[in-house]
């Protein structure tokens, strides 16, 4: 992945494939044949095509990430849980201390931007190809 494939877009559409990864492979393991997971986020342009993906059909390449959006298709397609994708109003702790925050899904939406901002402080940019076909610069996570 090259530092030019990273922006705020893309990064939370990989969350809420991995949920949606992570969910399919629970309902298998569980043997759950069916239901429903929400999934919520704040982004609003991502919750939108997320929650119009199916209807809308598979995904073309002129759509920004339409990698992930493909597969975001395949397995929401090839399964019978159900997902609805809702907004989340973003950075409460702004306004709000965290602390005082009484909202479940403001606080665990700002602790997330929290893990998040500590993620991204482990992430470096490596100028160094791993093969002489690369292009970067690249992006590594220590640790």
């Amino acid at each position: 992945m090259t530092i030019e494939d990273v922006n705020s877009f893309r990064a939370e559409l990989g969350g809420i494939l991995a949920a949606i990864h992570f969910t399919i492979n629970m309902a298998k393991k569980y043997n759950i044949q069916k239901g429903s997971c929400e999934i919520k986020a704040d982004n609003y342009a991502v919750i939108q095509i997320a929650g119009k993906l199916l209807s809308d059909g598979y995904p073309q390449s002129a759509r920004p990430s339409f990698d992930l959006l493909r597969i975001m298709f395949k397995e929401m397609s090839e399964t019978d849980i159900k997902f609805i994708f809702t907004w989340v109003k973003g950075h409460q702790d702004q306004v709000t201390p965290y602390m005082e925050l009484t909202d479940e899904e403001a606080t665990a939406n700002c602790r997330v931007d929290q893990i998040a901002a500590s993620m991204i402080r482990n992430v470096t940019v490596n100028e160094q190809p791993k093969h002489d076909m690369d292009e970067g610069p690249y992006l590594s996570i220590d640790n």
